[in-house]
């Protein structure tokens, strides 16, 4: 089965990528001048938060937010300019029925030549975003959401395949929202933000990113809890594993050798201590060991789990 890191590579942008929203779920990393310059955006599904437009907002208040989501009933509680916002009680779909809209509709309907989009539509995107191919040339940026890509594995692949196409990869961020995923003995996570420049505002074809992702100051986990699973899906990543819990468990034996020399020259001035070396073993001591050393072997590395995989 192919392999959808294949398709995740990222390119060189030549405007400077920046953050805009929060720094957990909301945030986004875009080229913001590039954003500017479109003086258009199109979200599609907004949800509790409008963080990512605010900041927008903050840094161009002359670029227009057009906001469409059926699922709310009033404006998100984490939200600081929803009044200068245009607001849609509707969704996006393939075709329009309802309360839900096709994008050529949301498109023709606000009578504007480009816009920035923003998608983040729960699993929607499989089926909406080839629906749009006839307006890509009028989408500088988008901003994607891929969700519950386990389950749409194959799908995802086909999308990002049909992206290609018409963009470059600029950036990308896995989400921790979700539990990871395996395909063919290859560790994934479910959930990816990304985000895509059209082509047509190249230049020239960019180089290869070189880029270590996560990139500081720029992603950060999505939940608060700062769960540490969130980067197992590099092709290196078990190298630099290995690596790196080979130098952890160096510096942990350091550790734990000059804590037991302490502890046998405590001992000799008298001190009460219940081992003295590695030839007396007491229980407490081994408790101690097979409970701590696999701390200590991530103290010792200096790093989270999320920086050994890059």
């Amino acid at each position: 089965m192919e392999n959808i890191n294949h398709f995740l590579t990222v390119y060189n942008s030549p405007w400077e990528l920046k953050r805009l929203g929060p720094s957990y779920d909301g945030g986004y990393v875009v080229p913001l001048e590039l954003l500017s310059a479109t003086k258009n955006l199109i979200s599609l599904g907004v949800g509790d938060t409008t963080e990512f437009e605010d900041g927008l907002y903050e840094y161009d208040n002359s670029v227009k937010c057009f906001l469409y989501d059926h699922t709310i009933e009033e404006q998100p509680y984490m939200s600081n300019h929803f009044d200068k916002y245009s607001y849609f009680k509707k969704g996006i779909g393939v075709n329009s029925e309802g309360d839900i809209l096709s994008f050529k509709d949301i498109f023709e309907s606000l009578s504007i030549e480009k816009a920035t989009v923003k998608m983040d539509i729960e699993e929607c995107e499989y089926n909406v975003l080839p629906s749009m191919t006839d307006y890509f040339s009028k989408i500088p940026v988008l901003i994607l959401e891929l969700h519950k890509v386990g389950p749409h594995y194959k799908e995802a692949i086909e999308l990002l395949k049909l992206l290609q196409k018409d963009f470059y990869l600029v950036h990308k961020h896995l989400s921790d929202w979700e539990e990871t995923f395996s395909v063919d003995d290859f560790c994934f996570v479910n959930e990816y933000e990304l985000t895509f420049v059209n082509k047509s505002y190249f230049e020239t074809e960019p180089e290869v990113s070189t880029a270590v992702f996560p990139i500081k100051g720029l992603d950060y986990p999505n939940t608060l809890q700062m769960r540490e699973n969130w980067i197992v899906d590099w092709p290196n990543y078990k190298e630099n594993l290995r690596k790196a819990f080979e130098e952890a468990e160096k510096n942990a034996r350091e550790i734990i050798g000059g804590a037991i020399q302490k502890c046998a020259a405590d001992h000799s001035s008298s001190t009460a201590v219940s081992v003295v070396s590695f030839s007396y073993f007491s229980p407490s001591l081994f408790s101690w060991i097979f409970f701590s050393v696999p701390r200590l072997i991530r103290i010792a590395a200096g790093t989270s789990m999320s920086e050994l995989f890059i």
